[in-house]
């Protein structure tokens, strides 16, 4: 117990020290700004000049915010941000921190708080599942997969099918669809593996689009809608988890919580596999590929066959996350295949770290929270938000006026939904937009991720020569004037 206190002693007297040689960088960063926008004024056009303000207003200071912290850390621990147990210490409280976000979120009675704290673990228990498949096929292995919608969504089809349609058990469902996408994994090496990392990317985002557009065309998924004689949707209802009334009537908590928690425990079982992955000799192989597959070949290690194995195991996580996709939304609708989540898995993956599972979870964390500011402006009252309606009126601004100015009325009128002249900017592409500058502003800072990539060194074995032995116990002894009997 004492030695926990030093330590979280000792983590606050440091943290300490980062705030104040954060802060005092600050100031400095402050004082000097005056200077270094004359000099910006002088040698930039008005356009340049006004775009580069903001930079200098608020990211330049806490760069040096954060660049003067981070070497009071190196001071520490050496290498900062790339040393094991400060990686561990940040990672720990991190968590923390994130908890704490979540139990302070303002909520009008109980019920919604847990509806919210469901709501957003699961997202980044899933988000994290899928990283860390994305880290062992890109991160790792050097295989560039723009498809993650693809494989998640397969494994999503697979356990709404085995559940729906063939009465199986969830978690038979849930083993089949881990089983087959890791088997799609594996056989879509054949035919995409010898083709160039370019090439390669744009065959997987191509793979979840054809699979939604099949999907939305398969009369299987074409469903009745209550109270209408010829109205389908595409959609697959009621496909439900493990313990769905045996939750309810043992805990009296709302089944989401139990997806929540079972999210929780594979998103930590997954951490575990990838860090044992990537920590034994094969891990090495992996990264020795993603380095340089012709010396790996000249090694005499099978590169195609390593990469086929990634793809299936990649493939297998992505499928486990399409299970639990499905279970949370309990029912399959080929809308699920949105290009979108593949771009928010990239994002978690680049914000966290390539190469580090604990890096993938922090990214999930990120980009979920990115993800629910936005999700919480409600359409109904966005007019009573200072800040979209701010944005409503510069994107008005930009499309009507300077828009309308160069192209024409017709330009902007020709959409549908600023054909009443309601020009108001779309919260799902503004939410893209978000992430995409949350990505920047880490990247500038951040280039390798909040958690990069560890070097692993494995323990040297004592050597038990027994010659070796006898030397070292000779040079003992003859050091300190003994004799040897």
């Amino acid at each position: 117990m004492s030695a926990i206190i030093n330590t979280l002693a000792s983590d606050f007297r440091l943290f300490i020290e980062t705030q104040k040689a954060g802060f005092h960088a600050m100031a400095e960063a402050y004082k000097q700004m005056g200077t270094s926008l004359k000099e910006k004024k002088q040698s930039s056009n008005v356009v340049s000049f006004a775009l580069q303000v903001p930079f200098f207003v608020l990211f330049s200071p806490l760069s040096a915010y954060l660049k003067a912290g981070e070497k009071i850390v190196i001071e520490t621990y050496p290498l900062g941000r790339k040393n094991d147990a400060f990686q561990s210490r940040l990672f720990l409280y991190l968590l923390m921190v994130t908890a704490l976000f979540i139990g302070l979120q303002p909520s009008p009675n109980p019920t919604a708080k847990l509806s919210f704290i469901n709501e957003v673990v699961f997202l980044i228990a899933l988000f994290a599942i899928m990283a860390m498949g994305l880290n062992l096929q890109t991160g790792l292995t050097g295989l560039v997969n723009f498809g993650v919608i693809f494989f998640v969504g397969f494994g999503a089809l697979v356990t709404a099918m085995a559940m729906v349609k063939g009465g199986m058990d969830p978690w038979i469902a849930l083993l089949l669809a881990v089983i087959l996408t890791a088997i799609v994994g594996y056989l879509l090496a054949y035919p995409t593996l010898n083709l160039r990392s370019d090439y390669f990317a744009i065959v997987t985002v191509v793979l979840g689009e054809v699979l939604r557009q099949l999907l939305l065309a398969e009369p299987t998924f074409q469903t009745k809608v209550s109270g209408s004689q010829n109205t389908y949707i595409p959609e697959l209802p009621g496909v439900f988890g493990p313990f769905r009334d045996s939750w309810r009537s043992v805990t009296g908590l709302p089944y989401s919580t139990f997806l929540m928690i079972f999210a929780v425990f594979v998103a930590f079982m997954v951490v575990v596999i990838s860090q044992l992955i990537i920590r034994s000799p094969y891990g090495r192989v992996l990264k020795t590929i993603r380095e340089n597959e012709v010396v790996t070949s000249a090694y005499g290690y099978d590169v195609f066959k390593y990469k086929a194995e990634v793809l299936a195991i990649g493939g297998a996580i992505f499928g486990l996350a399409g299970a639990l996709l499905v279970w949370k939304r309990q029912t399959f609708v080929p809308e699920l295949l949105l290009v979108t989540t593949t771009f928010f898995v990239w994002g978690a993956f680049i914000i966290g770290g390539k190469g580090n599972p604990r890096g993938m979870v922090i990214g999930a964390i990120i980009i979920t929270y990115t993800q629910q500011v936005v999700r919480n402006i409600s359409p109904t009252n966005r007019g009573s938000n200072f800040f979209i309606a701010t944005l409503d009126s510069i994107f008005k601004f930009l499309v009507v006026d300077i828009g309308g100015a160069i192209f024409g009325e017709d330009s902007w009128r020709f959409v549908s939904e600023f054909q009443t002249g309601n020009v108001i900017i779309g919260l799902e592409a503004f939410q893209i937009l978000i992430v995409g500058l949350v990505i920047i502003l880490f990247m500038r800072r951040f280039e390798e991720g909040v958690l990069p990539e560890l070097p692993y060194i494995p323990k040297k074995k004592p050597n038990l020569d027994k010659s070796s032995i006898w030397s070292n116990i000779e040079q003992t002894e003859t050091s300190h004037g003994g004799t040897k009997e």
